[in-house]
């Protein structure tokens, strides 16, 4: 049974019964009674969904994603923001979804993640780029349109079936270089080290796509292209960064992370 069903009942039952008695006492006919129980019993069911089922859906969200467990140390105000997040638009909504955790989860990351990005060991971001590499192309198999949903914040589809083996190694990658980078953060490289690596890579890129094609890249906007043509490029953009080799990988995602701008 469905956790957020079973708490329901759970307190549905208990406080019907609790009143049921009290109806007793008070000596009320059986038909009293049983409307009594039953709205004391659909009211406990939704105080239920909206505030004890949204405790312990984020209680395992910490445990089988230990990333979040990682943000609330390195940053709990942040956390504590997205705790509170999930659980207004639970009570908004009557009741935790999946979209409602979702949606609040890549607010959290997209805020906190970059930061340490920019200041991660070369090793930690080699894995990170070539987790996110497999995990692209496999969202690529099952809807290219999912890639710019991740990248550039867009609203996540519903009833897609994401693959959760490589979304569990893109987020471990993702817990390796908050942790790293909070105990080894790196220097940010100049321009002199990282220019000559992301002038090779673009040059890769106008040779295959045209130069067209690079420069609403560079102006973030491959989103308007066709969704296959515009994932293509964006998987093929970490697949060059990541031929470089661990070093130059780790200097040109730092300057990229760093020339960002900020959440």
């Amino acid at each position: 049974m469905d956790f957020n069903v079973l708490m329901g009942a759970m307190c549905g039952v208990i406080s019907g019964l609790l009143i049921f008695s009290i109806a007793k006492l008070l000596r009320l006919g059986k038909i009293p009674q049983m409307i009594l129980f039953i709205v004391s019993f659909t009211t406990f069911m939704m105080i239920a969904q909206m505030y004890v089922y949204p405790k312990h859906v984020l209680s395992e969200i910490k445990k089988e994603y230990p990333l979040f467990q990682l943000i609330s140390n390195t940053d709990p105000d942040a956390y504590n923001i997205f705790i509170s997040n999930i659980e207004r638009d639970s009570k908004k909504n009557g009741k935790i979804t999946q979209e409602i955790v979702r949606k609040n989860s890549s607010a959290l990351i997209s805020i906190v993640f970059p930061k340490y990005l920019k200041a991660a060991p070369d090793e930690e971001i080699y894995n990170y780029l070539d987790a996110t590499i497999k995990f692209y192309n496999e969202l690529y198999d099952i809807s290219p349109k999912l890639i710019l949903d991740i990248e550039y914040g867009l609203d996540f589809p519903k009833n897609i079936s994401i693959p959760q083996e490589a979304l569990l190694q893109i987020m471990d990658t993702k817990a390796a270089i908050i942790q790293s980078a909070s105990r080894n953060p790196q220097p940010l490289p100049t321009e002199d080290e990282a220019l000559p690596y992301f002038k090779t890579i673009i040059n890769n890129l106008s040779n295959k796509y045209g130069e067209k094609i690079v420069l609403l890249f560079l102006d973030e906007k491959i989103n308007t292209l066709p969704a296959p043509v515009a994932a293509s490029f964006l998987i093929d953009f970490y697949q060059e960064i990541y031929n470089t080799g661990e070093k130059s990988a780790g200097i040109i995602i730092r300057y990229i992370a760093n020339a960002a701008p900020s959440q």
